[in-house]
């Protein structure tokens, strides 16, 4: 009887024991389900904010781009006094409004914040510098003694001073030029750029800052499935003997990895492989958002080339060594946006872009570093080289002069430096934008090598 009583005290304890198995496996079961929604959730909120930081982005390129089309406009105006571009102003500031569209759309992810104050202050100075704008138009109509019906009310209402109403015809136009010239407006301008500029710092500083939190918050909450995973291991292995090669081998290996920032390998059971898979996902979402900010921050967005951070860099890098600059401009580039409108203009870009990646080497470093000029930076300056470059130079300009695919043709001109030890980067760029200078205001469609005796032409 005794003996009886022991084994049913024995397969109650076991049945409890079980039951208790079981109930802890089904909490810890349902912990890692609801971790599981939570690392979604924030997968969701990184891949929102990733998306956010572009069209935000995008507001602010969009303020500045709609700034410079007005300057460009008004100043395109008072120096030929072609009613078309007092139109095209008119048309950006009351219609096309890109300037306050911008700033409303960026108004729905951060108003209220600093990234959202910059941009309202650009859009401030933007407009203040309609003020000088309007009467350097109204002045330059003035000159001209053109009929002001024929212009957008808004210039009608504008008065003009005594001073210069008795002002001769050409000093109207003149004074018209230097309205929108000046020290002054540069500075307006300066003021806007600078804004802009702001804007973007502080919007890629937060995007880093919330991306940085993220992958925190993606880590710890790892870090809490693999523990309640650990849990659930043990309980497991007491159930079931033979798990361990199922379970525990790829748990440790996951950890690992996770130690190392590796990738977790899809290995052991199904639950573990959907944590490493999660992970991993999770993973390469975030390296790809962080080479994505690099790239951005390395790369001009048009053209995919090194942008002028990236060249400015890599010439103090190179700094003392042997290397060859080629500066290559696109010859009379302003007359094909003027003659074809910008879009085109950034098509001839983009296509001049990718012939200087298929006509040099992997090795050597293509820049866009301003509107329409590039760099290129051979990693080497043997003097046999003068021959290759000017063979390369002479036949982009073959392939491009054609006009192709609705885009215009057109011509280049590049200037050449090789780099002396102990100069520095700056001194090398000085000499190869010498050279191309000469050569711009001399035959153009051609390579000039920097020579000491090379002096700027007057104009």
């Amino acid at each position: 009887m005794t003996g009886s009583n022991t084994r049913n005290i024995k397969a109650i304890k076991f049945r409890t024991f079980n039951v208790a198995m079981a109930v802890a496996v089904a909490i810890l079961a349902v912990i890692l389900v609801g971790l599981i929604v939570l690392t979604a959730s924030t997968h969701r909120k990184a891949d929102e904010a990733a998306e956010r930081y572009i069209a935000c982005l995008q507001d602010s390129r969009e303020m500045m781009d709609a700034s410079d089309y007005l300057t460009d406009r008004v100043r395109a105006f008072v120096v030929t006094g072609d009613e078309r571009y007092a139109h095209d102003y008119f048309e950006e500031i009351e219609k096309t409004r890109r300037r306050e569209r911008s700033l409303e759309d960026l108004g729905r992810y951060f108003e209220g914040s600093e990234i959202y104050d910059y941009l309202e202050n650009a859009l401030t100075a933007s407009a203040d510098l309609t003020q000088p704008e309007y009467y350097a138009m109204r002045l330059k109509i003035e000159s001209t003694g053109a009929d002001l019906s024929r212009y957008p009310k808004a210039l009608g209402s504008v008065e003009l001073s005594d001073s210069d109403l008795a002002l001769t015809p050409r000093a109207q136009g003149e004074k018209a030029q230097d309205l929108v010239f000046n020290e002054d407006y540069r500075i307006a301008k300066n003021t806007i750029s600078n804004n802009v500029d702001s804007c973007l710092q502080a919007l890629t500083a937060t995007t880093y800052a919330d991306q940085a939190a993220n992958t925190i918050l993606h880590k710890n909450l790892m870090a809490v499935q693999i523990m309640f995973t650990t849990l659930l291991l043990i309980l497991s292995i007491l159930m079931i003997v033979f798990i361990h090669p199922l379970v525990v081998s790829p748990l440790s290996n996951a950890v690992a990895c996770m130690d190392r920032e590796e990738k977790l390998p899809l290995q052991g059971a199904y639950e573990l492989q959907f944590l490493a898979s999660t992970y991993n996902e999770l993973f390469e979402r975030s390296r790809s958002r962080q080479d994505m900010l690099e790239h951005e921050a390395e790369h001009d967005p048009l053209t995919g080339l090194l942008n002028r951070r990236s060249f400015d860099k890599l010439c103090a890098e190179l700094d003392g060594t042997g290397y060859t600059l080629i500066i290559i401009d696109i010859d009379k580039f302003k007359q094909i946006n003027d003659k074809y409108g910008h879009d085109t203009g950034d098509m001839v870009l983009k296509k001049f872009a990718a012939m200087l990646l298929i006509t040099f080497r992997p090795e050597d470093a293509v820049c866009r570093i301003g509107g329409d000029e590039f760099a290129v930076v051979m990693r080497s300056n043997s003097p046999v080289l003068r021959g290759v470059i000017t063979q390369k130079v002479d036949e982009m300009n073959s392939a491009v002069a054609e006009p192709d695919g609705g885009i215009p043709g057109f011509t280049i001109s590049a200037g050449a430096a090789f780099s002396v030890p102990g100069e520095p980067g700056d001194v090398i760029f000085k000499h190869a934008d010498t050279a191309l200078y000469v050569i711009k205001h001399t035959e153009r469609m051609a390579c000039k090598f920097y020579s000491p005796d090379d002096r700027i032409p007057q104009e």
